[in-house]
């Protein structure tokens, strides 16, 4: 990927190098081999890293943590508008719940508006069904995960 001097790489994993051991699963998980074994500890590439997490996951010992805003810290951040656009994952962590409670909620936390998504993950399901049926040249890729953006970015 190409980053002009003005970017910073963000990513979302972290290393704590006192809890590697070098078992090296880690190097082994890495879709893009971002992670490096220097002096017997994994080290992470930052211009590699896509944040799939999958190095977080794989880690017995909890080397590789996530890095992620406090939602107060968000909240409080000084954007003129904060919406919530909640995925249906969301509520499907949930054994039961009520939509407009939820919504609710999350205004009560602080958000300025919010935004079911399902009813737009529809219509782009609707659209690129009728765009593979007329033919659309492939790889037809729509993707709201930053990670898979990075790897496409990143391999091709």
């Amino acid at each position: 990927m190409n980053n002009t001097d003005n970017e910073k790489i963000q990513n979302s994993v972290r290393l704590e190098p006192d809890k590697c051991n070098g078992c090296i699963n880690c190097l082994k998980r890495c879709p893009t081999e971002a992670t490096r074994l220097r002096g017997g500890k994994a080290q992470i590439l930052e211009e590699w890293c896509i944040g799939c997490g999958e190095c977080v996951r794989i880690c017995e010992r909890g080397a590789k943590v996530a890095v992620c805003d406090s939602l107060a810290d968000a909240l409080k951040s000084g954007f003129k508008y904060k919406i919530a656009l909640p995925a249906p994952t969301l509520f499907a962590q949930f054994d039961s719940y009520d939509v407009d409670a939820m919504l609710s909620a999350l205004k009560n936390l602080g958000f300025d508006a919010v935004f079911e998504i399902a009813l737009a993950n529809e219509l782009v399901s609707f659209a690129t069904k009728k765009l593979l049926h007329e033919g659309t040249v492939r790889p037809l890729i729509a993707s709201s995960c930053p990670a898979v953006l990075k790897l496409i970015l990143f391999k091709y």
